[in-house]
């Protein structure tokens, strides 16, 4: 019984198969080519966003207070306030030491009109 394989039938059926695994690869290798362009365009995007991203966190540090001058400026103004309160509560005793000696004075001067209104 014959299978009907004869040495040229075996040649043409592995022609044939290494012909599709030809076709095969080659058509691998393209997707993996687009597959490599595609990652390649992605990647230059990701890279201007990652420095578009740097440039704004460089501007962001720019024009940001470093966090020792802050603590200088802090202090000044909370020295500058507590003098300038200092300033102010002497300043609030001293019109309030004025405002008692005038009524004092005037106190004074009215009794003295009352004492001279009662002698006449």
């Amino acid at each position: 019984m014959s299978t009907g394989w004869t040495i040229e039938t075996l040649k043409e059926h592995f022609e044939k198969i290494l012909a599709e695994k030809d076709k095969a690869i080659n058509i691998a290798l393209a997707a993996a080519k687009e597959a490599v362009g595609v990652a390649e365009k992605n990647a230059e995007k990701w890279r201007d966003a990652a420095n578009e991203w740097r440039g704004a966190m460089t501007d962001r540090e720019q024009t940001f207070m470093a966090r020792s001058e802050f603590v200088a400026y802090k202090e000044s103004s909370e020295k500058a306030l507590r003098t300038e309160k200092e300033r102010s509560d002497k300043n609030e005793g001293k019109g309030v030491g004025v405002k008692d000696f005038i009524g004092w004075i005037v106190a004074a001067i009215a009794i003295v009109a009352f004492i001279i209104d009662k002698v006449r």
